[in-house]
């Protein structure tokens, strides 16, 4: 199955999910739940819901994410399932300078001034 183990996938780039088809149902539900996850009482995402058992899907991790080690467990339409091992999303952290800025008086005394123009 892919992902395999140990795996790192980015956020926002697609990614083929692969299975082996034999012994499963259509339709299946595709799921991303966090490491360990035996189940999915706890579910992330849905990946996909209701499709074919093709043995591929493509996906991107949305950058909503924000737990990076995980699993994809797929159920077919008789609840057996079948458990990735766990990888890794990548999680893109942005951070923004502090452009916080509040004037006061003294504020201003420092902006540049008005020359006066020259008289002719």
């Amino acid at each position: 199955m892919s992902p395999a183990a140990n795996d790192q996938w980015p956020v926002n780039q697609m990614q083929n999910i692969m299975w082996d088809t034999t012994g499963l149902m259509e339709p299946l539900d595709i799921h991303l739940v966090p490491a360990g996850a035996v189940d999915i009482s706890v579910v992330i995402v849905d990946i996909a819901l209701k499709v074919g058992n093709s043995g591929k899907f493509q996906w991107a991790p949305p950058a909503t994410i924000n737990i990076k080690e995980v699993e994809i467990i797929i159920v077919d339409a008789t609840k057996k399932l079948v458990i990735s091992e766990t990888f890794v999303i990548i999680i893109i952290e942005v951070s923004f300078p502090n452009f916080t800025h509040s004037k006061t008086t003294s504020d201003r005394n420092r902006l540049p001034r008005r020359l006066p123009l020259p008289r002719s």
